[in-house]
């Protein structure tokens, strides 16, 4: 049986405990979402995701893998290794592929931060999440528009966001 930390931390789990272990993750994902929108915000508008917001969320990250139940700290640095590797390696094949810039170093970093939420196990879902939204809004686009084209410009930090988003908030509060 897992013990919490907040039964680590008091050696009972009383009911004052639990409940600022609930206001603390309920604070933390308060920003971890409003850091979120503000960073999409600003990818859509300007094709470039801000390297503050990107500490800030990492900063956050790794204060919520110790002060919450949701994460061990080490899953969640297994987490962001994973996924800023995996991002990395798909921007570095797709630049040695085509000679040209497919995925900038701001989803890297971003979606390595968002593994210090999420965790090694959240990586491939959220991944996955962010891809399917990424396609559906490229098809609508492109439907919208009537013009499909492979060298339209589409920020995915909106994406990895949402994907990321969706993975920490099943596994902090299911």
């Amino acid at each position: 049986m897992r013990t919490t930390k907040a039964k680590r931390l008091t050696g009972r789990g009383d009911i004052l405990t639990k409940a600022l272990m609930v206001m603390t993750a309920l604070t933390l994902d308060i920003v971890f979402v409003g850091i979120l929108i503000f960073a999409s915000i600003y990818d859509i508008e300007h094709y470039v995701l801000p390297d503050e917001a990107g500490l800030a969320l990492a900063g956050l990250g790794m204060i919520s893998a110790f002060v919450t139940d949701t994460l061990q700290p080490l899953d969640a640095v297994v987490g962001a290794a994973l996924g800023g590797s995996i991002l990395f390696a798909t921007r570095l094949i797709f630049s040695l592929l085509r000679h040209e810039e497919g995925l900038g170093l701001g989803d890297v970093k971003w979606f390595a931060a968002g593994g210090l939420w999420i965790g090694w196990s959240g990586i491939g879902p959220a991944l996955m999440i962010a891809t399917v939204a990424g396609l559906v809004a490229y098809g609508l686009r492109a439907i919208r528009t009537r013009r499909f084209d492979r060298t339209t410009l589409l920020p995915f930090g909106p994406f990895l966001s949402f994907g990321i988003a969706s993975v920490h908030l099943m596994l902090r509060w299911s």
